[in-house]
C-alpha cells in the first residue's frame, strides 16, 4: 500500500518553514511587488501633468501702466516681459501681494490713471496676474485726464462648461490651483476679493480661463461659493478687455455637471 503524500505546513517556532513553503511565500511576494509596481505606473500615467504655472515669489518688478477698477482690478501694459505668448498690449488681474485679497483697496479712486507700481508675476501661458506689493501704487498723471476706456469687445452669449477657481492660485500661486484639493483655499481667497475665474479649455484643448462678474458688471464672491472646486455649466456675455476675457453671468443660473 502506497504511503501517504506529506503535506508540509510551517510552525511557528520552527527555525525556518519547510522549502514548499518558503517557494510559495516567494512567489507570492513577488508577485505583489510587480502588481504594485504595474499599478503605480497606472495611476501616476492617469494623472493630469502639473500645471505650466509661474509664481515669481520673492522677486519684485517695478512696472508702469494704466490701472483700472472695473470689473476688477487690473493693469494694461505695453509690451509685457512675463512670457514669449504675452500680447504686445495685455490687461492683467491685479491681487494684493502677501495675502489673499483682491487689489480693490490699492487702487481706489485711480480708474484710467496711469501708475508706477511694484509686484511679482504669476502667469499660466499668456495669462497674467500681478501681485500688487502694499504701498507702491504712485499715480504718474495726476494732473492729466483719466486714460480711455481700455480696449473692449462684446463677444455675445456664450456657454461654457468648467470649474471656479480664484485667480491668484489658478494663475500660479499654488499646484495644484483647481480641484478637490483646493476647493477650501479657493473658496476663502474668492470670499477675500480674490478675482473668481472660470477655468475652461480653449479650442485647442489648453487651459484657459475667464473672469467672473455679475450679469450687471458687478463683483462677484460669496454667491459662488456653492460652486467652487466643481465642474459647473453656465451661460453669460462673453467680453473682451484688452486681452482678458470677463464673462457676465447670473450666479443662480450655474449648475453642477
Amino acid at each position: 500500500m502506497a504511503e501517504p503524500a506529506s503535506e508540509e505546513f510551517y510552525i511557528g517556532w520552527a527555525p525556518a518553514p519547510p522549502p514548499g513553503v518558503r517557494r510559495r511565500v516567494r512567489g507570492a511576494v513577488a508577485a505583489a511587488l510587480v502588481l504594485a509596481a504595474g499599478l503605480a505606473i497606472v495611476l501616476a500615467a492617469a494623472q493630469d501633468p502639473p500645471a505650466a504655472s509661474v509664481f515669481e515669489y520673492g522677486v519684485e518688478r517695478e512696472l508702469i501702466g494704466t490701472v483700472y477698477e472695473r470689473p476688477e482690478p487690473f493693469l494694461v501694459v505695453p509690451g509685457p516681459p512675463c512670457t514669449e505668448l504675452c500680447a504686445p498690449t495685455s490687461a492683467w488681474l491685479l491681487a494684493r501681494a502677501g495675502s489673499k485679497r483682491g487689489a480693490h483697496e490699492l487702487v481706489a479712486g485711480l480708474d484710467g490713471a496711469r501708475v508706477r507700481l511694484r509686484g511679482s508675476l504669476v502667469y499660466r501661458g499668456d495669462q497674467t496676474l500681478l501681485d500688487v506689493a502694499a504701498g507702491s501704487v504712485e499715480r504718474l498723471d495726476g494732473t492729466a485726464p483719466p486714460a480711455p476706456p481700455a480696449r473692449f469687445e462684446d463677444l455675445g452669449e456664450r456657454a461654457f462648461t468648467g470649474e471656479i477657481v480664484d485667480g491668484k492660485c489658478w494663475l500660479g500661486v499654488m499646484r495644484p490651483g483647481e480641484g478637490k484639493a483646493h476647493r477650501s483655499c479657493a473658496a476663502r481667497c474668492i470670499a477675500s476679493g480674490s478675482p473668481p475665474l472660470l477655468a475652461v479649455r480653449d479650442q485647442a484643448g489648453g487651459p484657459a480661463a475667464l473672469l467672473l462678474v455679475g450679469a450687471d458688471g458687478r463683483r462677484l464672491g460669496a454667491e459662488l461659493l456653492p460652486w467652487v472646486g466643481e465642474p459647473v455649466a453656465l451661460r453669460g456675455r462673453l467680453l473682451r478687455y484688452e486681452n482678458l476675457l470677463v464673462l457676465r453671468t447670473d450666479p443662480g443660473a450655474i449648475r453642477r455637471r
